[in-house]
Parts: C-alpha cells; structure tokens; sequence
C-alpha cells in the first residue's frame, strides 16, 4: 500500500498511484520512454525511486541510473519533545522514519 494523505481546506486527499513510465512525443510518434523502478521501505511502507532508464522507440536502452537512499531517522527536539518529519507534504510531523541522503550511481 503505498497510499499518501492529505487535507486541502478541510477535504481529504488521497495519492493512490505512483508513476511507472513516461513516454515523450514528436508528431504523435513515441520518441523515447523513461521507465521507473522503485522499492518499498519503512513502516508504513513508502516507496522510493531506485532507477530511471531511457529508451528510444526502437528498443535501444541507455544504462539505468540507480539510486541508493540512506534510510536514517531525522529528528529534532525541543524542551524535551522530539519530532520526526517525513518532509514530504502537509502532514510534515509524523513520527516515523525518512530518507535524507541520496547517492546517484549509473550503470548496468
């Protein structure tokens, strides 16, 4: 489940779906297509990009760009309060682990 919540002026907000692919465009042709891969972490479980790979229309590919994230907690207190930020929206302060390193590789 990889379902995000939010309010917007009091009404709920669901993001159900994540993106797969994209596919550019010249003339209604298809020119290239940008296929994303992802894996799960944390509780709850939230995805996270692990590649990107570039493609022509005629099946040639690029090497995919990996990414590898560092899943530490970042948090922060004070008077003896501490919170933990997903830093990813309207609901900031949920106490619950975040990425906040990125390290981009490319390669097969």
């Amino acid at each position: 489940n990889d379902t995000h919540t939010s309010y917007l002026a009091g009404s709920k907000l669901q993001q159900t779906k994540r993106l797969n692919n994209i596919i550019t465009y010249a003339n209604d042709n298809s020119i290239r297509t940008y296929d994303l891969e992802y894996q799960y972490y944390g509780i709850p479980k939230k995805s996270q990009l692990t590649s990107i790979q570039e493609c022509t229309n005629n099946g040639r590919c690029l090497p995919k760009t990996k990414f590898s994230w560092n899943n530490e907690e970042v948090s922060f207190g004070v008077n003896g309060k501490q919170w933990q930020s997903d830093l990813g929206g309207s609901d900031d302060w949920k106490n619950r682990p975040i990425s906040n390193s990125i390290r981009i590789t490319t390669g097969g």
